[in-house]
Parts: C-alpha cells; structure tokens; sequence
C-alpha cells in the first residue's frame, strides 16, 4: 500500500499488503494426482446432426472490428460450435 499504510494502520484489507504474496497458495500441497479416475473413460457431448438454427457467416461482408471489405476474402471453417440451451427452472413449493 501507498504511504506504509497497511491492514494494521489503515482501513485496506490484509490482501492488499505488500509483504503478503497472493501468487502462492496457502494450502498444503495434496498426495492425489491430478486430472480424472484411473481407467473411467470420458464422454464428449456430440455435435447435433440436426440443430434448430445454423447461422452462416459467409454473408457477412465486412469486419466488425475495423470495417475492412471482406467480400473478395475467400471463406474458411475455422470453428464450429454449438450451444445447448437449457429450459428455465420450474419451482414446486409445497
């Protein structure tokens, strides 16, 4: 903190001292391994071969960010996403 003020002299919490180092973890460093269980293979979520909506980007004929003409730029698939939406909770209160 500015000044030698600290937690100690000033209203700033303990986080914001210059002693203290937020980079290192204050928690014991654990036996487990990371990443998943042994042997258990995942499951990616799948492509839809029919989605409600596909929106093309080929019509898009400028850049949104500094307006340069793309009309002559050909086309490449660089990504290609889906979004799942999920359906509004419903609350039962009895």
């Amino acid at each position: 903190m500015k000044n030698g003020k600290n937690s100690k002299s000033s209203h700033p919490s303990p986080s914001h001292d210059q002693q203290r180092s937020n980079s290192k973890s204050l928690r014991p460093k654990g036996v487990n391994e990371t990443g998943g269980q042994p042997g258990y293979e995942g499951k990616t979520l799948q492509m839809s071969p029919t989605p409600d909506k596909i929106i093309d980007y080929d019509e898009i004929n400028f850049c949104q960010t500094c307006a340069t003409n793309l009309e002559n730029v050909p086309a490449s698939l660089f990504e290609s996403k889906q979004e799942v939406v999920m359906p509004p909770h419903s609350y039962l209160i009895h």
